[in-house]
C-alpha cells in the first residue's frame, strides 16, 4: 500500500512540473537593442525640433533606412539564438510598427505635425519597452 501511495505522489509530482527553457544573456544583442531603439527615438526626436519645412521624408530616409537595417539585424539574431520563440512576436510588433510609421511619413503630402511625431515617437518607444525588459531579464 505505501509502495502504490508513493509511486501516486511522485508520478503527480513529476507530472506537475515543467520547465520552460529561455535564451542565454547576450551583452552585445542587448546593446544593439539599446542603441537602434535610441536611434529611433533620436530620429522622432529631430523630427520633433526640425521646422516643418524641414521634415520631408527624403531628409529621413537614410536614417529610416539604417534603423530598419539594424531592426533586422536584431531580429536575424532573435532567429538564430535557441530557446528563443517568445521574444520573436515582440521585434514582429516593433518592425510592423516601424515600417506602419515609415510608409506614413513617405506618404505623407504635407509636414507631418507635432501631435503626429509625437504619437510616433511615444508608440514606438512602448514597443521597444516590453523586448528591452525581457532581454535585460536574462541577465
Amino acid at each position: 500500500m505505501k509502495r502504490i501511495i508513493l509511486v501516486l505522489l511522485f508520478g503527480c509530482l513529476f507530472s506537475s512540473c515543467s520547465v520552460t527553457l529561455v535564451p542565454e544573456y547576450n551583452a552585445s544583442l542587448y546593446q544593439q537593442i539599446v542603441t537602434t531603439a535610441a536611434r529611433n527615438d533620436r530620429l522622432y526626436i529631430d523630427l520633433l525640433q526640425a521646422d516643418t519645412t524641414h521634415r520631408a521624408f527624403s531628409q529621413y530616409a537614410k536614417r529610416y533606412a539604417g534603423i530598419e537595417t539594424s531592426i533586422q539585424s536584431i531580429y536575424l539574431q532573435y532567429q538564430a539564438r535557441a530557446n528563443n520563440s517568445a521574444f520573436l512576436p515582440i521585434l514582429e510588433n516593433i518592425q510592423t510598427l516601424f515600417l506602419k510609421y515609415k510608409e506614413e511619413h513617405k506618404q505623407h503630402t504635407a509636414a507631418l505635425t507635432q501631435a503626429e511625431i509625437k504619437v510616433y515617437q511615444t508608440y514606438t518607444r512602448d514597443y521597444w519597452k516590453p523586448l528591452l525588459i525581457a532581454e535585460n531579464a536574462l541577465r
